[in-house]
């Protein structure tokens, strides 16, 4: 993806450029806070142990003795070497690391000393690579005095990168990643219209829920007509003030630690990462809802294989494998106390936290992210009700995914055995028709950047929950109330990155002032293809239909 920002027309439209420049710096910079609902103590505990962060930060592992504390904070910076040839209008700040002051708590603005090397020709519209962290097009550029302020967009790997050939393979362990956060990260939170898609968590086009009995329809999506949204509200991530003694608390930012972060609240919903696997343990206690849901990708002495090869701008070869792949767990418990429809949520959510295993050694500072999203949608229709579900499955092997000569190859889990079926654990009571679907999506990113804008071959798996329960009443008439429910697992591959869609409307609405050309959702090659699709009822065939349990093809 390539974005011209240079303004060369009349002083008019330098003044719109400013003006811009200065509705970018408002929009992205300024924080605005949301209300956060009522919290009581949580719920059971999950079956799952969740791991939180201690008081201080973990040692430094071996691994990174080789990366100063400038690089350590914000990225690694490139070096031009024999090994990788980078595309003629990059800006390469051999130490980038160090020339950099700050980054904001939105994760999209760095703040560099306006002396260090290269800097002067930072304007907008270049492509700048300062670090590993700190990379992409300029969309809005300020100096003041010593500093230099610059908002960076996406870019796709081989904007930057004209000729390379990596290749490595490397252990994975989750107390040795590098978590990183971004408070104010836009579109971390987003409101939805009921059963609304969404990228990495969503659903599939052809996967919807009905508040009937029969519960989900792959043809034809229906929703009560009279549910109502709320507009979406920005706000702000909060976290302990003891996260590793390293939070910021003037500019609200928490520098790198060592180990996975402690929880983070997200408008009234709390987050806290699994140390098993990748997952997160999700919690909300309104006065007019509660939630407690969790997915956990399980992973036995995980491993990420990773080749890279790129000629004359172009990908000939990207292939990751992640191996350890050993199940999924999820648990939901939902209620609503006081709310009935109105009380109904539907969100997802960009957790802005990247976990990070930087690639020491290599020609270029890469970085195994793992990125993780949500999705929440509940379809209570009556109030004091509750449902609850577990769900547990086995599987062995490895996800891979491969683009060679043009051609994608994936590979998902060689076995899939069900442990705990999520139909016939299915409880609850209401007195109406209740559904919820839950969506959990966990992507690997081997590349350059941060946030949504890290950039380069990714291999991910979509997992979604749908549930629905059919009303007690029935039990009066001698018919058990129809328990449905369905498990959809997809494999995502590509090589590129993807933008929440709020933050892709704040930018775009801001390129359209400069009369720019919008950046896109997601840049580069992606596939995808279903791993497993798993639907049951109980009793068998209530409602009509019939259980089924397909693995994907």
């Amino acid at each position: 993806m390539l974005l011209t920002l240079r303004s060369s027309g009349p002083s008019s439209a330098r003044a719109r450029a400013r003006s811009a420049v200065a509705a970018l710096a408002t929009t992205l910079l300024v924080p605005t806070a949301c209300k956060r609902s009522a919290r009581s103590a949580n719920p059971s505990a999950p079956v799952v142990a969740v791991a939180r962060l201690p008081g201080a930060s973990a040692p430094r592992p071996a691994y990174l003795a080789s990366l100063t504390e400038a690089e350590f904070k914000y990225g690694a910076s490139p070096t031009r070497n024999s090994e990788v040839t980078y595309q003629d209008d990059v800006i390469i700040m051999e130490h980038g690391a160090e020339a950099i002051r700050s980054a904001s708590p939105d994760g999209l603005t760095w703040t560099i000393d306006a002396n260090a090397p290269n800097a002067n020709d930072i304007e907008m519209g270049t492509l700048v690579f300062a670090t590993g962290r700190a990379v992409g097009r300029v969309l809005a550029v300020q100096r003041s005095g010593s500093d230099l302020t610059m908002t960076l967009g996406p870019v796709e790997l081989t904007d930057v990168v004209k000729e390379a050939n990596i290749k490595f393979e490397q252990t994975i362990d989750v107390n040795e990643m590098v978590a990183y956060t971004a408070p104010t990260y836009p579109g971390a939170v987003t409101d939805l219209h009921p059963f609304t898609q969404s990228s990495d968590a969503g659903l599939r086009t052809d996967a919807a829920v009905t508040v009937t009995p029969v519960a989900w329809s792959r043809e034809s999506p229906s929703t009560p007509g009279d549910w109502t949204t709320a507009p979406a509200a920005p706000c702000n991530a909060s976290v302990p003030g003891d996260a590793g003694g390293l939070v910021g608390q003037a500019a609200r930012i928490v520098a790198p630690i060592v180990g996975l972060p402690g929880a983070m609240d997200l408008c009234g919903f709390t987050f806290t990462p699994f140390a098993s696997g990748l997952g997160v343990n999700v919690v909300r206690n309104g006065d007019d809802a509660k939630i407690h849901a969790y997915a956990i990708f399980r992973l036995e002495h995980p491993s990420l294989s990773f080749n890279l090869v790129i000629a004359h701008g172009t990908i000939v070869t990207s292939e990751v494998q992640l191996n350890g792949a050993a199940g999924l767990t999820v648990q939901l418990e939902a209620s609503s106390l006081t709310g009935g429809l109105n009380g109904n949520i539907n969100k997802t959510f960009y957790v802005p936290v990247d976990l990070s295993l930087p690639i020491i050694g290599k020609a270029l500072p890469l970085a195994m992210t793992f990125r993780q999203t949500l999705l929440i949608q509940t379809a209570f229709t009556a109030k004091t009700s509750t449902l609850t579900a577990t769900g547990d499955y086995k599987f062995t092997g490895s996800l891979s995914a491969g683009l060679r000569n043009g051609n994608w190859g994936v590979g998902g889990p060689t076995s899939f055995h069900t442990n705990v079926n999520l139909a016939d654990s299915l409880g609850g009571t209401s007195l109406g028709v209740n559904g919820l679907v839950f969506g959990y999506g966990a992507r690997v990113i081997v590349g350059i950047g941060a946030f949504g804008f890290v950039t380069g071959p990714f291999v991910g798996v979509s997992t979604v929950v749908g549930l629905t329960k059919g009303s007690d009443l029935s039990v009066g008439l001698g018919v058990p109330p129809c328990r449905s429910a369905i498990l959809d697992m997809t494999i995502k591959v590509g090589v590129g990155f993807a933008i929440p869609e709020p933050l892709r409307n704040v930018l775009n609405f801001v390129l359209g002032q400069l009369h720019a050309a919008p950046i896109e959702g997601s840049g580069g090659p992606a596939y995808e293809q279903p791993l497993v699709h798993k639907a049951d009822k109980v009793p068998a065939g209530c409602a009509g239909g019939s259980e089924s349990a397909t693995p994907a093809s």
